[in-house]
């Protein structure tokens, strides 16, 4: 089974991610005579890039709703001193160790 969160990132049938998902299928076909059993897809944005929603939705739940139901974590907006560091624009890492 695969699983895709973010999936109106990967809703095009000729993408990378599609081809991929094709070929662990076919590779465990052939490997075992079974091949993917189901694909998961989860997204917020149910939609392609025309704004056209996907023919296969299941279920389609306001994001307010999905929060009040405990379905999706309370969003929290804050900032914090100890996140930050600077960065310069030579070198993306600063100081830090890659």
């Amino acid at each position: 089974m695969v699983l895709n969160d973010e999936a109106h990132h990967v809703w095009d049938p000729d993408s990378a991610w599609s081809t991929a998902i094709r070929y662990l299928h076919d590779t465990l076909l052939s490997r075992t005579g079974r091949g993917l059993v189901a694909q998961l897809d989860f997204s917020a944005t149910p939609k392609d890039n025309r704004g056209q929603a996907f023919q296969h939705i299941v279920c389609d739940t306001p994001l307010g709703e999905a929060v009040d139901g405990g379905i999706v974590k309370t969003p929290i907006f804050g900032k914090t001193e100890a996140l930050a560091f600077a960065v310069s624009s030579d070198d993306f890492f600063g100081d830090r160790q890659r």
